[in-house]
């Protein structure tokens, strides 16, 4: 059920995106409200600030975040679905971090050692 309300919400709002760019003029990079040049990367950072400040306002303290890899990418998607994505997968990682560094500080489990320089076993591109 949850599907076809998301599924109608977004049909009706290409619909009324698209009808919108030939009466006012098309966005650059826009097709409806499809973004088809979208940078995840442009993305993260936005939703990293907005994630940052509010593990600042609830635990007195941002998350820094590094982002690595292929930063130039850009592919087409929905900005608002990404965006909604990332932001509760930031919200839940700052607070999670700020919590089991919370708890390590306070003499519970050790902290794990960071992953080495040169990423991750896989990276992507």
């Amino acid at each position: 059920m949850i599907r076809a309300r998301i599924g109608i919400r977004v049909l009706a709002e290409h619909h009324v995106a698209m009808h919108e760019d030939v009466e006012k003029g098309q966005r650059p990079n826009y097709f409806g409200i499809i973004n088809h040049r979208l940078s995840p990367a442009a993305m993260i950072a936005h939703v990293q600030e907005r994630a940052a400040m509010l593990s600042e306002a609830n635990y007195g303290m941002p998350v820094d975040v590094t982002l690595r890899g292929q930063t130039d990418a850009t592919f087409a998607y929905l900005p608002v679905h990404l965006d909604y994505m990332l932001f509760e997968l930031f919200k839940n990682a700052h607070r999670a971090t700020l919590e089991f560094a919370r708890k390590s500080a306070s003499g519970g489990a050790a902290a794990p050692r960071p992953p080495p320089a040169g990423g991750s076993r896989r990276d992507v591109g």
